[in-house]
């Protein structure tokens, strides 16, 4: 306290202001963040909320949607159907049924940002107002969603509606939980010619990883698991090219989060007796030799994320099971104990020679060495000079 008060006395007055006013943005944050918490709806009066309920559908009548500002009028509309939902406005049935229809009409957007937010729309839209099972609901999203999610020619629709489904409430999942998920397995395989749509195959593996979040994982039978596990994992074998570049990457990425967010939902609940699943020794090194192969592949961002899961599934999950194959490399690799030590995952020269030792354990000698030939076909210059060496 002395010291700070020497150093401000050879500041000046503005300098001096400046260190108040930080000091109050803290103040203020935390106070912000406690208002955030606290539902005031109760202090909005009835005749505002009608007046702000009817602006979304205003909007609508008005047919703002149309020309330039129409995109940003669809993202603005989904934002505040969410803001209702999260503040928990009673809505008529009228009324709600059109919030549905415009939100509906956004998910088949070209524009992946407004498929975006009518996504976040649609999941507090569920959690809000359809907690109950609901025959007209059912009429209007899932017997209108499902016949053509994973067959509909246009990369819109497929895209748009599988993002849907993971946003759905678990009143709507369970009535249909089995065809739901046989739909986006089917929408994980690439399709030929203009029809294919790397976007569908990425939102679809992350509205499976939401759909276990949604039903919980207690209410997952072990068939289910082994079913998502499999596709989950063929989905990160996605290679797919086209003139953007490696767009398989981003299924592969989606992929890795999913079946990490998966196993930590396993991992992480406290009375295993509720469990219907086990996660069997086969899906653990799966898992694992999935996340090596990424680590020595050519992009460095999946490098990056690859490598990122494997040292927090280790470090959470897999710290004591000391009969792990090559458990003291692994360790030495993910858990360095120097403090000013730098993990740099994106680095291939630094990556690379820390994977190679593994190729004496058979276990991921396959999946590394796959790695490392899909980056001595890299473009870039110190992924191709590093994995060359290493291979």
């Amino acid at each position: 306290e002395k010291i700070k008060r020497i150093h401000q006395q050879h500041l000046n007055q503005k300098e001096q202001k400046l260190i108040k006013d930080s000091e109050n943005k803290e103040s203020f944050q935390k106070q912000y963040f406690e208002m955030q918490k606290k539902n005031n709806i109760e202090l909005v009066t009835d005749e505002i909320v009608k007046i702000v309920r009817a602006i979304v559908i205003d909007i609508d009548k008005k047919r703002l949607y149309r020309g330039k500002g129409g995109e940003i009028m669809r993202g603005a509309v989904c934002r505040l159907i969410e803001c209702f939902s999260m503040a928990g406005l009673k809505i008529p049935a009228t009324p709600l049924a059109k919030y549905q229809d415009i939100v509906d009409d956004c998910l088949r957007h070209p524009k992946e940002e407004i498929q975006i937010a009518a996504k976040n729309a649609q999941k507090e839209l569920a959690r809000a107002y359809y907690l109950q099972t609901n025959e007209k609901l059912n009429t209007k999203i899932l017997l209108k969603w499902l016949p053509i999610v994973s067959t509909d020619p246009s990369p819109c629709i497929t895209r748009g509606y599988s993002m849907g489904l993971g946003s759905l409430s678990r009143p709507l999942l369970e009535e249909s939980l089995d065809e739901i998920l046989v739909k986006l397995y089917a929408n994980l395989k690439p399709k030929q010619g203009d029809e294919d749509d790397p976007e569908t195959r990425k939102y679809s593996v992350e509205s499976l990883a939401e759909i276990v979040e949604t039903m919980g994982i207690s209410s997952i039978s072990q068939e289910i698991l082994e079913q998502l596990f499999t596709n989950l994992i063929s989905a990160a074998d996605d290679y797919s090219v086209d003139k953007r570049g490696d767009v398989g990457s981003w299924v592969r990425e989606a992929s890795m989060r999913a079946v990490f967010k998966i196993f930590k939902l396993i991992y992480d609940t406290p009375n295993s007796s509720e469990l219907n699943v086990t996660l069997t020794e086969e899906m653990n090194l799966s898992f694992i030799c999935l996340l090596l192969k990424q680590m020595v592949e050519k992009i460095d961002k999946i490098r990056q994320v690859a490598a990122g899961l494997l040292q927090s599934y280790f470090k959470e999950y897999l710290h004591d099971k000391t009969d792990l194959p090559s458990y003291g490399a692994l360790k030495s690799m993910l858990t360095n104990e120097k403090e000013d030590h730098v993990f740099q995952w994106s680095l291939p020269s630094y990556v690379f020679p820390l994977i190679v030792p593994l190729l004496d354990d058979e276990t991921y000698t396959k999946a590394i060495l796959e790695g490392l030939i899909v980056s001595v076909g890299g473009l870039t210059e110190s992924t191709l000079r590093s994995s060359t060496d290493s291979l």
